[in-house]
C-alpha cells in the first residue's frame, strides 16, 4: 500500500503555517524597533488572549448584549 497523496487540506495547512511564520517574522521586526526586543512566549500568550477577548466582545456587541459607548455595530 502506498502513502496517500497530499490533500488540498494538508497543503492549505502548510500554506497557512508558512504565512503565519512570515507574519510572525514581521512582528519580530516591529517589536525589535519599538521595544528593543521581541516578545517572550508569555507576552505572546497574553497578547493572544487579549485578541480573543476583543473578538468575543465584538461578537457580543453584534448580538446586542454588550454595548460599546453607544455604538451597537
Amino acid at each position: 500500500m502506498t502513502d496517500a497523496p497530499t490533500t488540498t487540506h494538508e497543503s492549505g495547512l502548510t500554506a497557512a503555517s508558512t504565512e503565519a511564520l512570515s507574519v510572525r517574522a514581521l512582528y519580530e521586526i516591529l517589536e525589535q524597533r519599538v521595544n528593543g526586543k521581541t516578545w517572550s512566549l508569555n507576552e505572546m500568550a497574553i497578547g493572544y488572549t487579549n485578541d480573543v477577548c476583543y473578538v468575543g466582545r465584538l461578537l457580543l456587541v453584534h448580538d446586542g448584549t454588550w454595548p460599546i459607548d453607544g455604538r451597537d455595530r
